[in-house]
């Protein structure tokens, strides 16, 4: 039997987990892991009590909301000071908006960090929640870039919700906006989500060209008014650099 004391019998259960964004089943662990059978249970249970663990169905768990928000804010402590953190903060500082990275994580699409502008629209969106995948910026980029069936699963043959009276949830017309943000390489969102509050997102690729992160600004209507463009633009050119460092880094590793 593995080695493993009863206090660090979670902790590999919930690394087990993470490395299986798909979700796994109990004998899949319990095998993996060399546990007895009563204590699997009793562990992951406990996990799903805590919200560290969500049960996906009747025979699989995934990672938790809890969890991912814990990953989420070592990622934020981690990168504070960093590259990546550096070009929100440089986006933000020269438009004075809020400014988001939202990252994918299995079906899901979360904000991993931000950046709070001087003209904040004061909503503060909870780190590693799962954003809209029809209505929100982030969401619809990573519906755009998507390859592996994300539409599919997610949206195909579903009602979508109504945020406000502006969501798109016709589908043949959700599908255009995809196609044009696609071709455009940015998607332009207006009282989708919430009553005038417009965001504008790009998408950061990684050395492979899939999509990595999902760069977004957000503001007030009144706040973006004119400067539409301006904004765009140093937008673009922030998502230019993000994939062009990750790709330096993908040639230094290699």
């Amino acid at each position: 039997m593995t080695d493993l004391t009863s206090a660090l019998r979670p902790v590999a259960i919930l690394e087990y987990l993470a490395a299986h964004p798909d979700g796994a089943a109990l004998r899949d662990i319990r095998d993996e892991l060399d546990l007895p059978r009563s204590s699997v249970w009793l562990l992951v249970r406990q996990l799903v009590e805590g919200g560290y663990v969500h049960r996906v169905d009747d025979t699989r768990f995934t990672v938790g909301s809890r969890l991912l928000r814990m990953g989420l804010n070592v990622y934020q402590i981690a990168s504070m000071g960093g590259d990546g953190r550096m070009y929100l903060q440089s986006l933000s500082s020269e438009t004075g908006l809020d400014v988001y990275l939202a990252i994918r994580t299995g079906d899901n699409v979360v904000y991993a960090d931000r950046v709070f502008g001087a003209n904040s629209v004061q909503i503060r969106h909870r780190l590693g929640e799962p954003r809209s995948l029809h209505a929100s910026a982030a969401g619809k980029l990573f519906l755009a870039f998507d390859e592996d069936g994300l539409w599919e699963r997610r949206i195909d043959g579903r009602t979508l919700e109504s945020f406000t009276p502006h969501t798109l949830v016709d589908h043949d017309a959700l599908r255009a906006q995809l196609a044009e943000a696609r071709l455009r390489g940015y998607v332009d969102v207006r009282d989708e989500v919430l009553t005038s509050i417009c965001s504008i997102g790009a998408m950061s690729f990684d050395p492979d060209g899939s999509p990595w992160g999902a760069v977004v600004v957000s503001a007030h209507e009144s706040d973006l008014g004119d400067r539409h463009d301006e904004v765009l633009a140093t937008l673009l050119e922030t998502v230019r650099q993000l994939t062009a460092a990750r790709s330096a880094i993908g040639a230094g590793a290699r």
